[in-house]
C-alpha cells in the first residue's frame, strides 16, 4: 500500500506572502531556492521545480490563521493559494 507523500505547511509560521513563499521552500523544497512568485508556485504545483512526487498532499495547518493573515481577495491572498492548489488534481490540499 503506497502513502502519498505529505508536506505540512505552518500558516502559523508566517503573516505574510513572502512568509508563505519561504514556508514553501523549506517545507516543499527542503530549503533549496526557487522564484518566490505565484507564477513559481504554480510551477511547483506542476512538478517543474523540485523533484516532488507526481501525486502529493499539503496539509496546511493553522489555515484559519493564514486567512485571516492573508485575507480573501488579490495576488497572494488566501483564497487565490488555495484555488491555485485545488486546480491541480496531483495534487490533495487539508486545511486544518
Amino acid at each position: 500500500m503506497n502513502e502519498t507523500p505529505t508536506y505540512r505547511i505552518d500558516g502559523a509560521a508566517f503573516s505574510d506572502l513572502d512568509g508563505f513563499f519561504d514556508e514553501v521552500g523549506e517545507q516543499l523544497l527542503a530549503g533549496e531556492p526557487w522564484g518566490c512568485s505565484l507564477e513559481a508556485f504554480e510551477d511547483i504545483l506542476r512538478g517543474d521545480v523540485a523533484p516532488l512526487p507526481a501525486q502529493f498532499r499539503i496539509v496546511w495547518e493553522h489555515s484559519g490563521l493564514s486567512h485571516r493573515r492573508l485575507g480573501n481577495t488579490g495576488a497572494g491572498s488566501f483564497t487565490q493559494l488555495v484555488e491555485m492548489i485545488a486546480n491541480h488534481p496531483n495534487v490533495e490540499l487539508v486545511l486544518s
